[in-house]
């Protein structure tokens, strides 16, 4: 050990690190003198072994000792609870053992122990229907569903896209209907509804979406009786969302009925292309109403006639969601002169484009009497907007006093018999010495192809100037040309206003909006992921 750690000179380090090449004599002479030295490696590594093998003995009885001392033993149990219930993902619980809550169960056996014995903790589920493929599978959400008891469950569960040979999820899950709170159906058969219509114990159920397949068509009778059944009559406000390929057949033929228990409701289309069946009119829209004396929310597809009811429905509905099939903006005028909604805060009204002839007269803005009918919105959206939409818009504004948040989609169409121009819009909104069109805005949002950067900075200069209540700037950029490089723009300096308090985000898209936002709405059933916050349990 000491010849070596000394670290002689060799008799051929003249020769290392060159291209000398040995003769035969002085091969046999450095394998001869290399000889200890590789004898002395060799016991060096075992002792090296020995060295290792003590100290992992050493470092084992350390830590099971240091295990006995360590925080987590020591928290209480509730403690360990609130975390294990912080740990849940932020959609309804997944079998995986990856995620909590049966990772946690992974841990030792003291947390395994916690996390079976914690009800909340198995609250919420979302079921893989193809999943369900043995007994063994269907026993293990059974398992996981009384585990939560008592406590109320929310389920999600969502049918795989070759799902034609798939039984419906509905009969297993029965057995616990006393404790739905929440109940979410993807790409449901058609015989879901006729075994939900049977159930007759759901009184907790408060939030409801079932999204039909394409190909299942219910007529008014099969419909009624999914309305009409004992789940939809919980004693408490519910929020419903059906998406269906015909959502028409939803409200019923005769008048009165009372679907007071509703506070929430949406319905949207499955399919593209169909019959009048999959959007509303304004007549179905009122009788709706009628009907939903307590309705808060609604969201409908529409495409309003001249079947202007005589007087308005008055409603106190606060936030309304349209998708408008309309062509033409007198169409659309119609339908808002069908109802007077007093307390109504949130307007969101998709497909806005005027279809406006050079031949007609200029058509007024379907919105013009919003701020008569409507006095209270505060939050206004209006997708694919063109041209003329929006030039007659903003000659409206000031009947819409209380605008806090707008969101515009502005559509660029070669066509238009007036062409787009965002600084008409930008100016609109620009605070004088002598005129604020909106006093109250705070947020403001804009998807459109191009905005020059002098434009909507004088825009915000003009509210720093006149220290108005606005806060927020959100535009968005799109580009036609797919071999525009997104990564090649320049964002430009926007600190002096978040320096004063205004955000302002400068975002790029490629495509033309009206490529993202078609005429009708169709919900992607098999391409969204359905594991939603809204089917979460509240303080999950």
């Amino acid at each position: 050990a000491t010849q070596s750690a000394a670290a002689p000179r060799s008799p051929f380090s003249e020769y290392i690190g060159t291209n000398y090449i040995p003769t035969d004599t002085e091969i046999a002479q450095i394998g001869a003198h290399l000889v200890p030295y590789e004898m002395e490696v060799v016991q060096l590594e075992a002792q090296i072994q020995a060295l290792s093998v003590q100290r992992d003995r050493l470092k084992s009885y350390i830590g099971s000792h240091k295990a006995l001392i360590s925080q987590p033993r020591r928290l209480p149990q509730d403690i360990v609870e609130e975390i294990f219930l912080d740990c849940l993902p932020a959609h309804n619980a997944v079998m995986d053992a990856r995620e909590a809550p049966l990772l946690l169960g992974r841990i030792c056996s003291r947390w395994r122990l916690i996390a079976l014995a914690l009800p909340k903790l198995w609250a919420s589920l979302h079921i893989s229907v193809g999943f369900l493929t043995t007994d063994l599978h269907e026993t293990a959400v059974l398992e996981w569903l009384k585990r939560a008891a008592p406590h109320p469950l929310y389920i999600s569960a969502q049918y795989e896209r070759t799902f034609f040979t798939e039984d419906s999820i509905v009969p297993l899950i029965t057995q616990f209907s006393s404790r739905w709170a929440a109940l979410h159906l993807y790409g449901s058969p058609g015989t879901d509804i006729s075994l939900l219509a049977a159930v007759h114990d759901a009184p907790h159920l408060a939030d409801i979406r079932i999204d039909l397949r394409s190909d299942q068509h219910l007529n008014h009778n099969q419909a009624n009786d999914l309305f009409t059944a004992r789940i939809f009559a919980a004693p408490l406000p519910q929020k419903i969302r059906v998406t269906l390929p015909q959502p028409s057949a939803i409200v019923p033929l005769v008048a009165p009925f009372t679907w007071d228990q509703i506070t929430d409701l949406t319905l949207m289309s499955s399919t593209v292309t169909g019959s009048s069946d999959i959007v509303l009119s304004n007549t179905l829209a009122c009788r709706l109403l009628e009907g939903c004396q307590n309705l808060k929310s609604l969201e409908i597809p529409v495409f309003p006639l001249d079947d202007v009811p005589q007087p308005p429905l008055v409603h106190p509905l606060e936030t309304l969601i349209i998708h408008n099939h309309g062509t033409t903006f007198k169409l659309l005028e119609y339908f808002f002169q069908s109802f007077i909604l007093p307390q109504l805060t949130k307007l969101h009204v998709t497909n806005l484009e005027s279809h406006w002839d050079e031949d007609e007269p200029l058509p007024a803005h379907p919105l013009m009497r919003l701020g008569d009918r409507c006095p209270l919105v505060s939050d206004l959206r209006l997708d694919l907007i063109d041209g003329l939409g929006m030039i007659s818009f903003v000659n409206r504004l000031e009947a819409l006093p209380h605008i806090e948040r707008l969101s515009l989609i502005l559509k660029r169409d070669d066509y238009d018999m007036m062409p787009l121009n965002e600084a008409v819009f930008f100016k609109a909104l620009t605070p004088t010495e002598t005129s604020n069109r909106c006093p109250r805005l705070l947020d403001l949002y804009v998807q459109t192809e191009e905005c020059r950067e002098k434009v909507w900075k004088k825009f915000l200069q003009a509210h720093l100037d006149h220290s108005t209540s606005f806060r927020r700037l959100h535009l968005h950029l799109w580009s036609q040309d797919p071999y525009d490089s997104v990564d090649q723009l320049l964002l430009p300096d926007t600190s002096r206003f978040r320096d004063r308090g205004i955000d302002v985000y400068i975002g790029h898209t490629e495509g033309n909006p009206s490529y993202f936002l078609p005429r009708f709405q169709p919900i992607a059933l098999h391409d969204q992921i359905p594991l939603v916050t809204a089917c979460l349990p509240p303080n999950a």
